[in-house]
């Protein structure tokens, strides 16, 4: 069912109405079955998916709330001055606004610029041990994406000269 879902979210980022449409039919008849711990699958998906940062934070958004390590987050895209919620957990449109704009640091995962807009998912941090060690596991890993698909961009670059 985690194949599904990424496939849906995928075909929602580029656009793809049709083959969007074909993974919810496949979603739908995936209903009801058992669904595995997706740490590690989500963790190889952030590192491969670095490259597209669109895709990269819904795919790291989907990893924080399959791993339950957040109870209030939100996918935000900010451009210039406007504040654009893209996708909530726990929290409705004006209550992931206002967290947008407070942006605490511990809570904020950056995810890159798509399109003139810097994309970063804002976090109410828990509080138990356990899960503010999954929350800082998954920013961690999000900055390493980001910083592995910088040196692999530059390596191009170097290598066509």
């Amino acid at each position: 069912m985690g194949h599904a879902k990424r496939s849906l979210r995928l075909y929602q980022a580029i656009g793809d109405r049709s083959s969007q449409r074909d993974a919810e039919l496949v979603l739908s008849g995936l209903v009801g079955e058992e669904e595995r711990q997706p740490t590690l699958d989500g963790a190889v998906a952030l590192l491969e998916l670095a490259a597209y940062p669109h895709i990269l934070a819904r795919e790291a958004f989907a990893l924080l709330e399959s791993t339950g390590c957040v109870a209030s987050a939100a996918l935000v895209a900010r451009g210039g001055r406007t504040v654009r919620i893209l996708e909530t957990l726990g929290w409705d449109e004006q209550q992931a606004t206002r967290a947008a704009r407070k942006e605490v640091a511990t809570g904020t995962i950056e995810c890159g610029t798509y399109r003139d807009e810097t994309l970063h998912i804002v976090a109410d941090p828990p509080d138990d041990l356990e899960r503010r060690c999954t929350f800082i596991a998954i920013k961690k890993l999000v900055a390493t994406a980001l910083t592995l698909d910088r040196y692999r961009r530059d390596e191009k670059q170097r290598a066509a000269l």
